[in-house]
């Protein structure tokens, strides 16, 4: 008899009583639901942040690096090609050499729109950048070296 909705119960103290029961477990769940909306609110920008964090198609050029990690520009350049993780003397001849190939850290991505060259050949200008694998590694490296502070503390 207890197992019908309310609407259902003739009895008119019964049907009080489920109708009762009935009402209380609707409140729970609307708080739960209140309270997990709340959560999820709290939670997205972190998730976000992650989701950003572990995105392999994220790539970041060395000013970027630079930016985030706060080491200079100049000295990360110059650690880069120390460490024979890319060549070059200026931003149009930097490539990515061997061993940065191998662990998948740097790579040339195309920048701005394709153009014509005087012979009719379409070209894109590239950019070097770090892969977030090389991002981590560097970071690490860097790190470890002591060029620069954890970034949790910093």
């Amino acid at each position: 008899m207890m197992n019908r909705p309310s609407y259902m119960i003739e009895d008119p103290v019964e049907r009080a009583k489920k109708w009762i029961e009935e009402t209380t477990a609707k409140q729970v769940i609307e708080t739960k639901l209140v309270e997990a909306t709340k959560v999820i609110e709290v939670q997205a920008p972190k998730a976000e942040v992650f989701d950003a964090v572990l995105d392999k198609s994220r790539t970041y050029t060395i000013r970027e690096f630079a930016q985030r990690t706060g080491v200079k520009e100049k000295e990360v350049k110059k650690w880069l090609t120390d460490k024979l993780w890319m060549t070059g003397t200026d931003s149009k001849s930097y490539r990515p050499l061997a061993r940065a190939n191998v662990g998948n850290y740097m790579r040339m991505v195309r920048s701005g729109k394709p153009f014509t060259t005087q012979y009719g050949t379409i070209c894109y200008n590239e950019t070097i950048v770090f892969t977030q694998e090389g991002y981590n590694e560097a970071v690490r490296k860097m790190v470890k070296s002591g060029m620069m502070k954890p970034l949790a503390n910093a």
